[in-house]
């Protein structure tokens, strides 16, 4: 990244107050993470956590995995022996995480923030409509069916990755959601002792047919897309640097990252 590019706020969402803006960790694992272990480090750091202690947000990618959601339907997993299926106390149905998807866990402080569960679910579609927007492209929130997305009769070739960090809260474009649009991005969370823990996953340049052992979030026939397939030669850092660069801009501070 050569460049910092800060663009004004267009329909911002609403700012945290000085005295609500916390002190936040930022840690990015490598290698490819097992997901029974982040899950129960989640849980143990959630219980755990004391008033003053620091929000974090990790950025990892696991080994190949099914989630089920608190109240997932067994029907949505299609093909139940092709990899492991864990059953998870995040909200919505059954999603795959692997190479070459970005995962996003924000454990934060609801209440020291002073959000409720619709800001936190607010600036996570945010943070990810940031990252399309840094690489020129336009995602969509549909209420209907929570995710992201890219309108697949709006592809126009594929736009170069970009040499900058776009720091921004986007404007949100929500419509129903219909066939043509391809998922590129999902979410769920778990509140608990007023915090959250789970988050979101991000599809770069993963394989995309783990698709096919599931109804992606319980959504029959829904088609998922990735980075790749819009912008030539994205990958994972570079998702990672922009997806970061939008929750450091929320939280108005610069952080040294941990890698794990």
């Amino acid at each position: 990244m050569s460049r910092l590019w800060f663009k004004p706020l267009t329909e911002p969402l609403p700012e945290l107050s000085p005295s609500k803006i916390p002190p936040v960790q930022f840690r990015v694992f490598s290698g490819l993470q097992d997901y029974a272990d982040l899950l129960a480090a989640m849980r143990t750091f959630t219980e755990n956590r004391q008033p003053d202690t620091p929000d974090e947000v990790w950025f990892l990618q696991h080994t190949p995995v099914l989630t089920q959601g608190q109240a997932g339907k067994p029907e949505h997993v299609l093909n139940a022996q092709a990899l492991p299926v864990i059953q998870t106390d995040r909200g919505g149905q059954v999603t795959w995480h692997g190479p070459g998807q970005v995962v996003c866990y924000t454990l934060l402080d609801l209440r020291r923030l002073g959000w409720h569960v619709r800001d936190l679910v607010d600036h996570a579609e945010a943070s990810m409509l940031s990252v399309l927007q840094a690489f020129g492209l336009s995602g969509i929130v549909c209420p209907d069916a929570p995710g992201i997305y890219l309108d697949g009769h709006a592809r126009s070739g594929r736009c170069p990755a970009p040499d900058y960090l776009v720091t921004t809260t986007p404007a949100i474009t929500r419509q129903p959601h219909h066939p043509s649009l391809l998922k590129i991005g999902s979410l769920g969370f778990k509140m608990r002792r007023n915090g959250c823990y789970h988050g979101m996953a991000f599809n770069v340049d993963c394989d995309l047919s783990s698709f096919n052992l599931i109804n992606p979030c319980g959504y029959a026939s829904q088609q998922v897309t990735r980075l790749l397939d819009w912008v030539p030669d994205s990958h994972c850092n570079q998702v990672i640097q922009h997806w970061q660069a939008y929750w450091q801009t929320l939280f108005r501070q610069t952080i040294d990252t941990v890698s794990c």
